[in-house]
């Protein structure tokens, strides 16, 4: 079983990083089929990345572990930085817990390019 999703661009950016980490050949415009194995790498760089988080970094440190698409991006993300900061620790938290649901019914997990 292939499970495929897709993420919108402000997503797919912020989670790049943790994604090319376990995948070299990862591209952002297309289609990446990803085993279950890597995903468990995916899982454990986003775990870095909340762990971080949870330890109330600078605002100025993000740019080592998160990659905003858009200046803007990041500019709104440090607007109201405590409450993103929160909800990028339970969007990364729900990632996580649907791979983990998925991973026990498939080997393959896709993401869509944008």
């Amino acid at each position: 079983m292939r499970i495929q999703f897709s993420l919108q661009k402000k997503t797919l950016a912020i989670f790049y990083l943790p994604l090319k980490s376990a995948i070299s050949n990862l591209t952002i415009l297309s289609f990446n089929e990803i085993d279950i194995d890597t995903w468990s790498l995916i899982i454990r760089e986003l775990e870095k990345i909340k762990q971080f988080l949870v330890e109330d970094p600078e605002p100025n440190s993000l740019k080592g572990v998160l990659r905003f698409p858009f200046t803007y991006s990041e500019t709104e993300f440090l607007e109201d930085y405590e409450v993103n900061k929160k909800q990028l620790i339970s969007m990364i938290t729900d990632f996580q817990l649907w791979i983990n649901e998925k991973g026990l019914s498939t080997k393959i997990i896709s993401v869509l390019g944008m």
